[in-house]
């Protein structure tokens, strides 16, 4: 409930600080972004809802919503929130915004059994069927459903159904009714979110309908947002190019801007790297990610610099159709260290958080450490969990120095979480734990408390062969108590979920 709030708090300031902008900005960018076309209006605003700022309909109408929208992306670049994107801020959108789509596999199709074209995030979807009104398509375990329709003008008016879909839901957090269609939003009660948009076409009443589980709010919100700016009621005569609006002159438009002054240029965006192999951790050590449902598995990260880099565990991100963080939405996939289970995750948002420090040494045997995740969140509190242990060796099985033998409880969806010390400086990264069932049939004992970290030094190295900056703590600092040290480090760490493919 706290994380909820101080996001909610995060935004509020971000928008009281937009509003107080003069009104005479927001003229200046409406008249620049006005002298567009409309394909290349609607492309930047589509942009805008993959890169989550923009949760709308991408119409091209250019009003301080969408200005605002470009503030909030400036505001996540360290840019100044001007409203108008400089060529290098519209690049790094465009990147952005393919990255996003590109993992879940958006496409826009059309659909035989209504007639209308509809957005599918393809990378999501395992199966397709014909239905008695439409099509269904669904995630390999039902986490995802997507039903298009076709219900005959005849049977009942757009009003009729509107009414009809308000009583056989929950209460609907969002609804609009504007003439020839609809919108309604919320929650079934169940707690599985839906979105429903339907089409008066005259002779028949075509739509969607989506319903997900929430926990893939962060990575489906710009699938929804872009579902519904794509919906095409009667496809007749229209290519399913001609709905993909690209951003036409855009990049010509800064030709008329004046030159950047004083401005930081924006690192690259890094191409994706080909899926690690599973990381090799020893023979009888288990990750604990946990695989929530089937193709739905979930860990932990922790931020590691101010540009919104996070560490976490390889074998946590491997395989991925999508990855999201927290409340943060998608992330891209930098780099992943299968030999040493670590990899390097970037969210596009602004993370108000200062990034976890490392420690100047390694620890002892004995020294007390403390584990921060989110284990077993389908039975455990859904949120940030904290144990306590000491250290128990300086090598993992079979004398293996790369990692540290912890005592703290870990469990599945520890997995990439923070090993701190007393001080809440890193000293590892949590990555597994022994196979208690698999020692036991080999021993006739079950071992316990026996838990695996990768040193931290690991994760120095790796980030330093990307360029990252972090930092190391110059001097041992004081020993803290633990509700201290969780109420210092907890807004830097945060769940890792991943789509599998």
């Amino acid at each position: 409930m706290i994380r909820h709030i101080q996001r909610i708090a995060a935004v509020v300031g971000l928008l009281l600080g937009l509003a107080a902008l003069p009104a005479q900005a927001n003229e200046e960018a409406i008249r620049f972004y006005g002298g567009m076309d409309l394909s290349a209006r609607i492309g930047l605003q589509r942009s805008l809802i993959w890169v989550n700022t923009f949760p709308a309909i991408a119409d091209g109408n250019i009003t301080p919503r969408t200005i605002n929208a470009i503030r909030e992306y400036q505001a996540r670049l360290g840019r100044p929130q001007t409203g108008i994107l400089r060529a290098d801020e519209l690049d790094r959108l465009l990147a952005d915004a393919k990255r996003v789509r590109d993992g879940v596999g958006y496409r826009t199709l059309r659909d035989d059994a209504t007639g209308t074209v509809v957005g599918v995030p393809a990378n999501l979807i395992a199966t397709t069927e014909r239905v008695r009104r439409g099509t269904r398509l669904r995630s390999p375990n039902g986490d995802i459903d997507i039903v298009t329709m076709e219900i005959p003008r005849a049977e009942r008016s757009l009003g009729e159904h509107y009414d009809m879909t308000l009583r056989n839901r929950p209460p609907a957090h969002y609804k609009v009714f504007r003439g020839n269609w609809f919108v309604i939003a919320g929650a079934e009660a169940s707690g599985r979110s839906y979105y429903v948009r339907m089409h008066d076409t005259g002779g028949a009443l075509r739509g969607f309908a989506i319903s997900y589980d929430p926990m893939l709010t962060p990575i489906l919100g710009p699938v929804v947002s872009a579902m519904s700016s794509d919906f095409r009621p009667d496809a007749n005569g229209m290519s399913v190019a001609e709905s993909q609006a690209d951003v036409g002159n855009l990049r010509s438009r800064q030709a008329s801007l004046p030159p950047s002054q004083n401005l930081q240029p924006l690192p690259p965006v890094a191409s994706e790297p080909q899926p690690a192999a599973p990381a090799g951790t020893p023979s009888g050590v288990g990750g604990p990610s946990e695989p929530i449902r089937q193709g739905l598995s979930t860990g932990t990260g922790f931020l590691v610099s101010s540009s919104g880099y996070f560490l976490t565990n390889a074998h946590g991100v491997t395989d991925c159709a999508s990855i999201a963080i927290g409340v943060f939405g998608p992330a891209r996939l930098v780099d992943a260290d299968a030999t040493n289970d670590i990899a390097l995750l970037q969210v596009g948002a602004v993370v108000p958080a200062t990034p976890l420090t490392f420690a100047p040494r390694s620890p002892t045997i004995g020294e007390e450490i403390i584990a921060l995740g989110f284990p077993l969140q389908n039975i455990l509190a859904n949120g940030l969990n904290m144990t306590r242990g000491d250290v128990s060796a300086l090598a993992g099985i079979g004398g293996d120095t790369r990692f540290l033998q912890i005592s703290a409880a870990v469990q599945p969806g520890n997995s990439g979480g923070p090993l701190l010390d007393r001080s809440g400086r890193l000293v590892g990264i949590v990555t597994g734990k022994l196979n208690a069932t698999r020692v036991a049939r080999s021993t006739g004992d079950i071992p316990q408390s026996v838990n695996f970290a990768i040193r931290s030094e690991l994760a120095e190295l790796f980030l330093r062969r990307h360029g990252i900056a972090f930092t190391v703590a110059s001097t041992e600092g004081a020993k803290r108590e633990a509700a201290e040290i969780v109420a210092a480090t907890k807004d830097a760490v945060h769940q890792v979920a991943c789509i599998k493919k």
